[in-house]
């Protein structure tokens, strides 16, 4: 069993000694400032609520890629229903669902997450990700985009009727590569939030015209 040599043992008594002089508020501030840097490292924090000024974000038209990345978004088609029957969805009293389909094209040479985070909607002011992302082939969830497939995707948004007008301001969003990380041990994107927005002129899916809440 070892036992410390008495001039090991002094060092350490000082230096636990010096450290618990260290007022608890210095301890503190530096634990903040390691969780703010970690922050910055991921472009801030994730706010459901936060706001962007549309006015300010470069104009994209319906069917022109963003050429973002790491996923290149190309809105297609925007619409409005109270019903999809081939998801068993109907809309609740006074709600609709806006429907948004896209090309998407992972640009990268890895498996991508966070397409959900690719496209948003812009609704009173607040930035709304999809309630659901699927596959439009056979509408099955996704979450991840293999490299460089083209996978044509259908988004959902339950929103109060009346909230989304005949043009709806679909935001797409855009990252940067940091491949170098300080504090992680692989490369990563970083999201720099809605880049682009697509004015895209909302149809009305005949769904929509059965059961209340419908649109006109």
């Amino acid at each position: 069993m070892a036992v410390d040599e008495p001039p090991v043992r002094a060092r350490r008594d000082r230096v636990l000694a010096w450290l618990d002089r260290v007022p608890t508020l210095v301890w503190i501030g530096a634990a903040a400032l390691v969780v703010v840097g970690v922050v910055a490292l991921f472009g801030g924090l994730d706010d459901a609520e936060a706001t962007v000024d549309v006015t300010e974000l470069q104009a994209l038209a319906v069917g022109v890629a963003s050429g973002g990345a790491p996923t290149d978004v190309t809105v297609l088609s925007v619409s409005r229903t109270t019903a999809m029957p081939e998801l068993w969805l109907e809309a609740d009293p006074g709600q609709e669902f806006i429907v948004v389909e896209i090309d998407a094209v992972n640009t990268w040479d890895r498996t991508t997450v966070g397409i959900r985070s690719a496209v948003l909607l812009e609704l009173d002011g607040e930035l709304v990700e999809a309630d659901r992302v699927m596959v439009s082939a056979d509408l099955a969830a996704v979450s991840t985009l293999p490299p460089r497939v083209p996978t044509r995707m259908t988004l959902i948004w339950p929103v109060p009727v009346g909230a989304v007008g005949d043009v709806a301001p679909v935001l797409v969003t855009d990252s940067v590569f940091v491949p170098d990380p300080v504090l992680l041990d692989a490369p990563y994107w970083r999201d720099l939030g809605p880049r682009w927005v697509v004015s895209a002129p909302v149809e009305t899916a005949p769904h929509a015209a059965q059961g209340d809440g419908s649109a006109p």
